[in-house]
């Protein structure tokens, strides 16, 4: 299960079976209006299910470097480092051709689900595009009285059909395929920047908070193997740069 970590509510739900541990959407924030102004024509059609159960890159496969964003749609801290570290680390290390950023969706609340499937409903050509807009726009679905209403409507202003919305949210292999990615992360062993390692362990999964990253199999989430916090174990661009390769 995820730690609740700090600057987390806790919570326990269940996703399609799984019990977590986690936060509720945003704990705080205020609103902030979206600058995005879709450029692309609408989205009137649901990806094949193989589309949206992709991989979402940044950078080409083929990079000799590897970077992996574990991050929830409903967590401030998520928010800020999809939105000011991913952006450094691209320019750094995907536009140089260095590495190539992996986005996987964790879950810290029932709150981040319907998000997760609506960005992968946008298609591979403007997920990124979804998914900047969800984070942006956090404070204002996430402390609403109904999140998933209120990022549904989110969703409608950056270009998706009630059509799709609906089809999207209701559907039972994407749910199903995006909560495998959450279990997958959970379930795997991890080598940790002192050489240690982190497995899943009764009920806690290796990664133990999010955001964290996985720099060619280094996890980064800023926890000791023992779940205590080590400053040089966090994802940030520094503790990140050190692990990838010139």
């Amino acid at each position: 299960m995820l730690h609740p970590g700090r600057n987390r509510c806790a919570a326990l739900f269940l996703i399609g079976g799984l019990a977590v541990v986690g936060g509720t959407a945003a704990c705080s924030g205020s609103i902030t209006p979206d600058p995005l102004t879709p450029t692309l024509s609408t989205v009137t059609t649901l990806p094949t299910l193989a589309e949206m159960l992709s991989d979402k890159t940044i950078g080409n496969a083929s990079a000799p470097n590897q970077i992996i964003e574990y991050v929830s749609f409903g967590q401030t801290a998520s928010a800020t480092f999809h939105l000011q570290t991913v952006p450094q680390l691209q320019a750094q290390f995907t536009d140089t051709a260095k590495a190539q950023i992996v986005f996987r969706n964790l879950f810290l609340s029932t709150d981040s689900v319907n998000p997760a499937l609506l960005a992968r409903c946008a298609g591979n050509a403007r997920f990124f595009d979804a998914a900047g807009t969800i984070f942006r726009n956090q404070a204002t679905w996430a402390n609403s009285t109904n999140p998933d209403a209120a990022v549904g409507n989110l969703m409608l202003g950056f270009g998706m059909s009630q059509a799709v919305i609906d089809a999207c949210v209701g559907n039972t292999a994407l749910q199903t395929g995006v909560v495998k990615i959450f279990s997958d992360a959970l379930n795997a062993t991890y080598l940790l920047p002192d050489g240690t390692q982190r497995a899943p362990n009764g009920t806690l999964g290796s990664i133990l908070t999010v955001p964290a990253v996985v720099v060619n199999g280094v996890l980064l989430d800023g926890l000791n193997s023992d779940g205590s916090a080590n400053p040089a174990f966090a994802p940030t661009l520094a503790n990140i740069q050190l692990f990838v390769n010139k």
